[in-house]
């Protein structure tokens, strides 16, 4: 079951970043490099507010709900969806309203936009939350395909939709077009919860498990949060010190690199379960074997997609706009970032699964940091070549540090050249 649910999430990722980078290819060729940059720049910061609006539930609301599944209690677990939906949705009401505001303040005419986006971030804590309470349920082919699927392609059909009646894109309808995609995600939801929620439906189950709820999440929120800023600091800042057009370009070759991170991906979900068993069962011999495998699988498989990246950066940069191909040198050292973790190994994934997860979580705030001060001398200077740089060296900033964690906690090596050394030994 475990397998089966990997393969299909999987899946459905890859079918949903496909469709995602088809619904952005759309927005590009559609808006000017300024206007795309804009909706690139609010995109960024909603990324990371989405998880400070949900405080860590969306990791501390499955085992909650687990638990409650397997001691047959109604009213907590009904407690704890009420709780999740109402208190996220409040937090990124907030959060909405005062990045509008924020936005109202520097971008003209964005009344509309304002109002989006104080209804938009709501809308996508709940829907995150679902997913939270569907994977509880273990309902992950059923949720993941309606989310990877249903809103990119609403999503791509509104704006084919425009673009057929010649309706001008802008970012605040842009946004607005992604608020109707999420509003029939959020009905969707809805009713699959309905047919599938175990329990019975209380008018007012009360908000009593909050507190165990948001005890649970909080250490959670840190290391989400830093992920998720570590990825869009740089779009952010330059949004700030430089023009929107540059976000833009910045935006599709960071989107266009992160293809390679699809592999880390498939690592981190089918080597979670193993590589924890192994761990508290103390079989550390086979665990550094295991680890040195993916990181050699890593090694294989990044090689040939960076490869096949490289040769072709300048083909599909251009597909998003002859401007775009403008971006290509910020795309090679961005796609050289996103490669490191070959060459290290899946670190992250070993920490967070061996009781680590605070070290790793305080080494991702040091490479945050290390990434902000480089750009604030970078990228003035040398544009988004400098914030891809600085990207660059947080990465390998941060990697090292968890390698030597590895070495220093858990005495296994945790690379690909591991193999080697076994072998020649």
């Amino acid at each position: 079951m475990v397998i089966r649910n990997s393969i299909v999430t999987l899946f459905f990722r890859i079918v949903g970043v496909g469709l995602g980078y088809a619904s952005h290819l759309l927005l590009a060729n559609q808006m000017s490099t300024n206007a795309y940059g804009t909706f690139m720049y609010v995109f960024a910061w909603l990324s990371i507010l989405l998880l400070v609006s949900q405080l860590g539930t969306e990791n501390g609301l499955v085992p909650s709900i687990v638990r409650c599944l397997d001691k047959k209690n109604p009213r907590r677990a009904n407690s704890y969806l009420v709780t999740s939906l109402f208190v996220c949705a409040g937090a990124a009401l907030i959060c909405g309203a005062l990045l509008g505001l924020g936005l109202k303040m520097f971008y003209e005419g964005s009344a509309f936009l304002w109002v989006t986006l104080a209804v938009l971030l709501p809308l996508m804590s709940v829907n995150t939350s679902f997913l939270a309470v569907f994977k509880s349920l273990n309902e992950i082919v059923i949720s993941r395909g309606v989310s990877e699927v249903l809103e990119p392609v609403t999503f791509i059909l509104l704006i084919l939709g425009m673009v057929f009646f010649k309706v001008p894109l802008s970012p605040a309808l842009a946004y607005g077009l992604k608020l109707v995609a999420g509003l029939l995600l959020t009905a969707t939801f809805a009713y699959l919860l309905k047919k599938r929620w175990p329990f019975r439906f209380q008018r007012w189950p009360g908000l009593y498990t909050s507190g165990n709820l948001l005890s649970t999440s909080f250490p959670l929120l840190a290391l989400s949060v830093g992920h998720v800023a570590l990825g869009q600091a740089d779009s952010i800042m330059i949004g700030i010190m430089r023009s929107p057009s540059d976000v833009a370009l910045y935006a599709v070759a960071a989107k266009l690199a992160s293809v390679v991170g699809l592999i880390l991906y498939s690592v981190n979900i089918a080597g979670a379960a193993t590589i924890s068993s192994l761990y508290y069962s103390g079989n550390r011999e086979v665990l550094s074997k295991t680890v040195q495998r993916l990181s050699l699988f890593l090694l294989a498989s990044v090689a040939g997609i960076s490869m096949t990246l490289l040769f072709s950066g300048h083909i599909l940069l251009g597909l998003f706009g002859a401007e775009y191909v403008h971006a290509y040198p910020a795309f090679v050292i961005l796609l050289g970032s996103y490669s490191l973790a070959a060459l290290f190994g899946p670190l992250h994934l070993l920490l967070s699964m061996t009781g680590h997860q605070k070290d790793a979580a305080l080494s991702m705030l040091a490479a945050l940091a290390l990434n902000v001060i480089l750009n604030l001398f970078w990228i003035p200077s040398r544009g988004i070549e400098g914030a891809a740089l600085a990207s660059l060296i947080a990465a390998m900033a941060w990697n090292a540090n968890m390698l030597w964690i590895a070495f220093s906690k858990l005495k296994i090596n945790p690379t690909w050249f591991g193999i080697l050394t076994s072998r020649t030994a």
